[in-house]
Parts: structure tokens; sequence; C-alpha cells
């Protein structure tokens, strides 16, 4: 099975280095023509299926590429971006300012603590590790998955087997496609 990880294009709070989990912000010019370039790419390949976060800067996406290729998307929540809680739609400055107590715990913690009103990084992955092992179990040879940087990474992490905590060694960039050739017993990066 053949594995492609799109992370949506570019967006305004990118450009801000906002933590955006389910808030909107609209894409970029860059971004636009980011989403083009993998669309265009993407309608070239037998597709078996389409998976999207439903935050509308993936499901947009998903949507393009699904009416070229007449594959319906199917959203699915386990592939939202981290919720950011109290931090959502704030630049890291503002959340420190902000939430000084909170951001330090998370700094010192970023993968078991718990962010006030969101989750922890160990909350993602065990949701990204549910939707992982069904995809393994799918029948597709051919599966897009539109995303964002954390679930991506997660979804890296998982299907080659590492710690967790090597998906900090991943910078998924906006925009970007990820190739994986998959099964249950190995997986690796098509680079």
């Amino acid at each position: 099975m053949k594995i492609y990880l799109v992370r949506h294009g570019e967006t305004e709070a990118n450009t801000q280095k906002k933590y955006l989990g389910s808030s909107h912000s609209p894409f970029t010019e860059k971004g636009l023509l980011d989403n083009e370039k993998n669309i265009l790419k993407l309608s070239t390949v037998k597709i078996d299926a389409i998976y999207t976060s439903p935050c509308k800067r993936c499901l947009s996406v998903a949507d393009t590429l699904a009416e070229k290729i007449s594959i319906h998307p199917v959203p699915d929540n386990r592939l939202k971006e981290l919720d950011f809680g109290i931090f959502e739609n704030m630049s890291w400055q503002q959340a420190k300012n902000t939430y000084t107590d909170e951001f330090e715990k998370w700094c010192s913690n970023t993968y078991e603590y718990k962010i006030p009103d969101g989750e922890s990084q160990a909350e993602l992955d065990n949701r990204i590790a549910l939707f992982v092992e069904e995809l393994l179990h799918s029948r597709y040879n051919n599966i897009v998955v539109f995303s964002h940087a954390g679930p991506i990474m997660s979804i890296i992490s998982k299907l080659l087997k590492l710690n967790p905590l090597q998906k900090w060694q991943f910078k998924i960039s906006t925009g970007s496609m990820v190739q994986i050739e998959a099964n249950d017993e190995f997986s690796y990066l098509l680079l």
C-alpha cells in the first residue's frame, strides 16, 4: 500500500506562527499554489481512498482533488491537528505571556502535558495510532491523507515503528507531501 500524506498549504496563521488547531485561517497565495501543485500531482495517480481532517483547510483541498478523480473524501476527526486549547490562535509569545504557568508546564513536558481545554501530544498519538491500524487493514492500494503537521509526524512515526518522541525529528512544511510504502510488517519513506 502506498500512502500519500499531504499537509495543507500555507495559511495566514502559519505565516504569523500561530497555534492553529481547529480554527480557520485563509490560505496565502503560496498556500493556494502548493495545494494546486499537490492536486495536479495526485490527480495522475490511481487513488483508491481519500481521508481528510474535517478542518476547512484540509477538507477544501480534499474536495478539490475528489472532484477531479471522482472519489468522495472521508473526513476523520482523528486527523485533526492537536487541540491547542487555551493557546489556540495565539503565537508562542502570546501564549507564553498570557498563560505563563501553563506554557512553562507544556514546554517542560510537551508530550504528556495536557493543555487546558485542549489535549496532549500523547492523546494525539493515541488517536493517530487507531487511524493507522485501520488504514493498514484496509483493502486499498493507494491512499491520500490530508492533514496537519502534528498528525502527519505521528503517522510517520507509527508507520516506521519509531519511538513517539522521534516524531520531532521530522519537519512537515506547509504544502508538502510525504509518500510511504506500508504494510503490517514493514514501512519505508519514498523520497
